[in-house]
C-alpha cells in the first residue's frame, strides 16, 4: 500500500474482530491497553510491518507439524506487539490451527522466559471477565432483581 492514509486490511480486520462482539466494554478495554501500551512502545505500525505480520499470522494458521522453535518464534512475535493484536493473533490461531496453540499455551506456561508474556494474556483474560460479569446491562439486572427481592421482602 502506497498511501498511508489507506488503513491496512489486516488493521482494519482486527478492529472489526474486537468491535464485532458488540460489547463496548470490550472495546474500552482494549483502549485502556492501547493507552497503557503506547506510553513503552512504537504507537503506530507501519503498513509493510502489517504486512509482515499478516504473512506471519496466515502461516501459522496453516501450519501442519508445528515444532517448538516454530512456537517459540510465535511467541516471541506475540511478546513485542499490543494486546489487541497479540490476542487477536492469539484467539485465531487457537480457532484455526489448535495443534499450534496448544503448543504455544504449554511452552507459555511452563517456560520461566515466558512468565511475563503468559501474565499479561492471563490478566487479559481474567479482565475479559470481568468486563463480561460487570457490563453495565448486565448489574442494571441485577440492581433491578435486587429491588424486586427487597420489595417483596418487605411487603412480608
Amino acid at each position: 500500500m502506497d498511501n498511508r492514509s489507506d488503513m491496512h486490511h489486516f488493521k482494519a480486520e482486527i478492529i472489526n474482530y474486537w468491535h464485532g462482539f458488540g460489547k463496548p466494554e470490550l472495546v474500552d478495554m482494549l483502549t485502556v491497553y492501547d493507552i497503557k501500551e503506547n506510553k513503552v512502545s512504537e504507537p503506530e505500525l507501519s503498513n509493510e510491518i502489517y504486512d509482515g505480520l499478516y504473512e506471519v499470522y496466515l502461516e501459522a494458521c496453516q501450519q501442519k507439524d508445528p515444532s517448538e522453535e516454530y512456537a517459540d518464534a510465535i511467541i516471541r512475535l506475540c511478546d513485542k506487539l499490543s494486546t489487541a493484536l497479540m490476542m487477536y493473533m492469539m484467539q485465531n490461531i487457537n480457532k484455526k490451527n489448535g495443534a499450534l496453540f496448544q503448543m504455544i499455551y504449554q511452552r507459555l506456561s511452563n517456560n520461566l522466559a515466558y512468565e511475563l508474556l503468559y501474565k499479561r494474556c492471563m490478566s487479559f483474560e481474567k479482565n475479559l471477565i470481568l468486563v463480561r460479569v460487570c457490563s453495565e446491562a448486565r448489574l442494571l439486572k441485577v440492581e433491578s432483581v435486587l429491588n424486586k427481592v427487597l420489595d417483596e421482602d418487605y411487603a412480608n
